[in-house]
């Protein structure tokens, strides 16, 4: 049986999951923490997890694809980014 949230409340866990997953910080166990604090079960915590890595992936075609896969176009970007940060 599905759990239907109120949409409110699955736009804020889903904001806090957005917030985890761009922190390099991110303590382990933080997502299980989430699900303890907001009483929605584990699993679902994780799978709105995927949900939005698969989001994030979407938005950047270029996270998650193998390098040898990149254009050169692709590898020109992250290269001036990094570059820049030095």
């Amino acid at each position: 049986m599905m759990i239907l949230y109120p949409k409110d409340q699955k736009e804020a866990v889903f904001r806090k999951i957005r917030t985890l997953l761009s922190d390099p910080n991110t303590p382990r166990g933080a997502f299980s923490q989430l699900a303890k604090e907001s009483k929605i079960p584990s699993a679902t915590i994780y799978q709105w997890k995927k949900e939005v890595e698969a989001d994030l992936i979407s938005q950047d075609p270029v996270k998650g694809t193998p390098t040898h896969t990149w254009s050169s176009k692709a590898k020109f970007q992250v290269r001036t980014c990094y570059s820049s940060n030095e």
